[in-house]
């Protein structure tokens, strides 16, 4: 059984080194989380995630209350980490289905997740509202990165335009998008045709429930975007978001074994 693992900055008390008696600070919520809802005791063991380094620590809780844990780091892991980012662009939607969509993304392997106004986008928000979206789907991000063991934490971006992603289409190496009016090309196609390793920073854009203009896909165009498929179904954006990414995965895994091998 996976050991519980929480996101933390650095100890109040000592650096995190084997061996050392630490004090991390936890969030608030995850205080409560860990001693309120998993009832962690005294001599279990869980995993910590050092923010910045993104370093994972085992530790063994020495003492716990209400809002201070006390552990003992037994061992650094040393984890893998993936040579590719995945980045996600979706539609903002109505209602409950952006927290889907983020945590289904993080829960699958996104590394950035950007909601974006499109030209069909039924919600409207300013500043404000923006920015407690922005926050809400931050939160929600950290929660699905803890329970899926990542071992850092996606980047949420503030929801805007297109045009504000300007900058991060033109530093992609590589861009799909995804358009129910495409051709059937699908994207797992797509991905072995146009990325031969599996490094670098993958971008897929999938539109809101009114989907993709022409124009929106001729401006991606610009950007080197492909133009690809998920099938001859319409699906729902949460739907559509999650098969997106699990197809990316599976994918990039593949190139990646397949390169493993040609080079032993």
């Amino acid at each position: 059984m996976a050991l519980p693992r929480f996101f933390v900055h650095s100890s109040s008390e000592a650096p995190f080194s084997v061996g050392a008696t630490v004090t991390p600070c936890l969030a608030s919520q995850d205080m409560h989380h860990l001693s309120r809802v998993m009832r962690i005791r005294v001599g279990e063991e869980m995993e910590l995630v050092l923010r910045d380094s993104w370093n994972v620590y085992r530790v063994v809780v020495e003492s716990l209350t209400d809002d201070t844990l006390t552990a003992k780091v037994e061992e650094e892991m040393l984890l893998p980490r993936r040579p590719y980012m995945l980045s996600l662009v979706f539609g903002l939607s109505k209602g409950g289905k952006n927290d889907s969509i983020v945590r289904q993304a993080v829960e699958i392997g996104a590394d950035r997740l950007m909601p974006a106004l499109f030209e069909r986008t039924v919600t409207k928000l300013d500043e404000k509202k923006a920015s407690a979206r922005r926050a809400r789907l931050q939160s929600i991000a950290q929660s699905a990165a803890q329970q899926s063991h990542r071992i850092s934490v996606p980047e949420v971006y503030m929801p805007g335009t297109l045009t504000d992603l300007e900058d991060e289409f033109s530093e992609v190496d590589h861009l799909f998008v995804l358009w129910e009016e495409s051709e059937p090309i699908p994207l797992s196609k797509a991905i072995e045709e146009h990325v031969s390793g599996s490094d670098g920073n993958v971008m897929f854009v999938i539109g809101p429930e009114g989907g993709i203009s022409s124009d929106e896909i001729e401006y991606l165009k610009r950007f080197g975007a492909i133009v690809c498929s998920l099938g001859a179904t319409i699906l729902r954006v949460d739907t559509a978001n999650a098969v997106a990414l699990g197809v990316a995965v599976d994918t990039l895994t593949r190139i990646e074994l397949r390169n493993e091998g040609n080079r032993s």
